[in-house]
Parts: C-alpha cells; sequence; structure tokens
C-alpha cells in the first residue's frame, strides 16, 4: 500500500472523561493494481459511543463503510464495548474494484480483479449476538488467478445476498476459462456468526469442459455435477462433509506425461546476508536447518467425509483405456486417518 497522508489526532481528557477524535486524509494510494486517488478515515470515541466512518474514491468507483457502537471509557485505562448501544456496521460501494483486495486473498489467488456494487448492513449486540444481517453484493468482470490449479479464470460474476436469520447465499455464480465455465450456487448457515452448515452445487456443461490442469500443465477435460453438504457438530466438536457426485467425466490428453524442466542449483553461486562482518549463508536445504522439536500434537476436531459416486461417473484417456464406476467412500480424519468404502467397475476398456 503506497500513498500520501495528512491528519490530526486528538486524546482529550484521558482518565478523567477520554474522548478521541482523528481525521486522515490519504491520495494517490495504490493497493496492487487498484489506484485510490482518495480515501478518508474518521474516527470519534467519547460521550458513550464510537463513530467511525473510511471512503475510499477511485475514478469510475466508491465505497464507504460506516459504524458505531457503545463506548464505556471515562476514567478507564482503556475503552470497551458496552451493552447500552447496538453494533451497526453499513457498507456501500458502486463500481468498486476488486483488486485492492488481492493481498488478503494470500495464496489462494494470484490475481484479482473486477467490480463491487454493495449495500449491506449488520447489526449485534456488544457481546455478538442477536446479529441480524441484510442487504448484499455483486461481483463482475472478474478474473481470478488460481495458483493451485494454475489456472486464470475470466468473465467471473456473482451476486451475495445476507439474510437476517443468519444464511449467506451465493447465486449465480459462475467463470469461464480458455475452453470453459462452471456454475457455482451455494449457501452457509452463521446464526450469530457461529457456524452452523453450509451446502454448495458445482455444475461443468458438457459443451463447455473445463481444463484440468495442475502446476499449470493440462492434463485434460473434465464436466459434470457435484453437491456438497457441510454440517458442525455442537460446539464445533465435529465437521461432517457429504459429497455427492452424480455425474462425472475426466477425458484425459492423450498426449504423454509432460513435467516442467528442472533448474539445477549453481555451484559457484552463494546466497547469503553480511552479519557483523561476515558473511552467513541461507539455509537452501532442509539438511543446512537445525533440528527444532516437533511441536506437542493437539487433540484434531474429527471430520468425517461420505463421498457418494453416481451412475454416470467416467474415466476416458482416448483409445487407451476407459472406466465407469459407482460407489461409496468414507474418511475419517481425527487422530489417524482411515479410508472405508467400495468402487464398483460398470465397465470399460
Amino acid at each position: 500500500m503506497r500513498g500520501d497522508v495528512t491528519g490530526t489526532l486528538e486524546l482529550k481528557d484521558y482518565r478523567k472523561d477520554a474522548s478521541l477524535t482523528a481525521a486522515f486524509d490519504l491520495v494517490n494510494v495504490r493497493i496492487q493494481r487498484a489506484a485510490f486517488p482518495k480515501m478518508a478515515l474518521r474516527l470519534e470515541a467519547g460521550s458513550g459511543a464510537a463513530l467511525a466512518n473510511v471512503t475510499l474514491t477511485q475514478a469510475d468507483g466508491h465505497a464507504e463503510l460506516r459504524a458505531n457502537a457503545g463506548l464505556d471509557w471515562g476514567k478507564k485505562l482503556v475503552p470497551a464495548l458496552t451493552q447500552a448501544k447496538p453494533v451497526h456496521g453499513e457498507l456501500t460501494a458502486t463500481n468498486l474494484s476488486a483488486a485492492a483486495f488481492l493481498p488478503f486473498a494470500g495464496s489462494a489467488l494470484s490475481e484479482l480483479d473486477g467490480r463491487i456494487d454493495a449495500n449491506a448492513r449488520i447489526d449485534a449486540d456488544a457481546n455478538a449476538t442477536n446479529v441480524k444481517m441484510s442487504g448484499g453484493l455483486a461481483y463482475r468482470d472478474g478474473t481470478l488467478g488460481i495458483p493451485a490449479v494454475g489456472q486464470e479464470f475470466r468473465d467471473a460474476k456473482a451476486q451475495i445476498t445476507l439474510d437476517p436469520d443468519g444464511t449467506i447465499q451465493l447465486h449465480h455464480a459462475s467463470a469461464r476459462d480458455a475452453t470453459g465455465v462452471f456454475h457455482l450456487e451455494a449457501k452457509a448457515r452463521v446464526p450469530n456468526l457461529a457456524f452452523e452448515g453450509a451446502e454448495a452445487s458445482l455444475r461443468i456443461p458438457k459443451e463447455s469442459p473445463l481444463d484440468m490442469a495442475i502446476e499449470g500443465q493440462s492434463l485434460g477435460e473434465v464436466w459434470g455435477s457435484v453437491q456438497v453438504k457441510v454440517a458442525a457438530g455442537k460446539s464445533g466438536s465435529s465437521l461432517g462433509i457429504g459429497v455427492a457426485i452424480p455425474s462425472l467425466h475426466a477425458k484425459l490428453a492423450d498426449t504423454g506425461a509432460r513435467t516442467l524442466q528442472p533448474l539445477e542449483g549453481v555451484g559457484n553461486i552463494r546466497v547469503g546476508a553480511a552479519v557483523g562482518g561476515m558473511f552467513r549463508p541461507v539455509p537452501r536445504k532442509s539438511s543446512d536447518v537445525r533440528p527444532v522439536a516437533p511441536l506437542a500434537s493437539s487433540t484434531k476436531t474429527p471430520v468425517l467425509v461420505n463421498v457418494v459416486f453416481g451412475e454416470d461417473v467416467e474415466v476416458r484417456k482416448g483409445t487407451l483405456f476407459q472406466a465407469r464406476f459407482n460407489g461409496k467412500l468414507a474418511v475419517t480424519s481425527a487422530e489417524e486417518t482411515t479410508v472405508r468404502g467400495q468402487l464398483n467397475v460398470l465397465g470399460g476398456y
């Protein structure tokens, strides 16, 4: 993040009847590829309330985040939220560049672009109970780079709606790669912001199959449908995942397996840093690093995954082989991982 900032910060009557006001204006801000000619931050805390306002202004987009809550400060060392007033947050956006959020995606996305329109709000008690959500947002004209599959998806779009009962719904989500398209519908239940369950449905049309790729290497194409349901146990004690695959076709490429060219190390180049006038090499291999004692094991949340393959599941590679199968698998992951079930070959060559 880069830009220029000016502003003021004022703290009054600390440890008596404390209050804080802050006003910062930022110009020529750039977050990744997203440019914000203007940003403004405003904060007021004291007299039993806290109010915050953040605005982002682009050449052709705008967003504003507003929040307020009850505040207990006065003579205390640090302020705390109070039950006297509910917490309220509101987000509005028009044609906002999604590229600004790429840093928050971590390693999941290598590229993010598109436009966001939003009008959403949330109200809750200070202890995160009685949470009510409403409104939603729309994402359009998107680009998504997903390193895990070495793929870039374009024409991405989706709509998200927030329901007062804690249901978050994803509608009409889709995106295209170089050869095909996928469609996704999903919803999650998070009453009072506690995860209760979710379900999703993925569909890839036969006439527009997706390219299968690993680390950028194309393996073939795939189409079909997958449904997933997730249910959380009481107090998060367990997690159950059901995967139904009624139809899935994988058409492997006829070409032989190809791998990326390995890059061997160069013996006459050392990488390191000058420390106290001495050159200290940077470890390059696991054997160069002093062993560290393993962390104490912690109890894992049991996860049970049930996978059901339907009657229209097929893997094919030209005239070399073709296999159709169905069946069920149960995978349990806790202190140990176990796999049980049966796959039935229905035909092929």
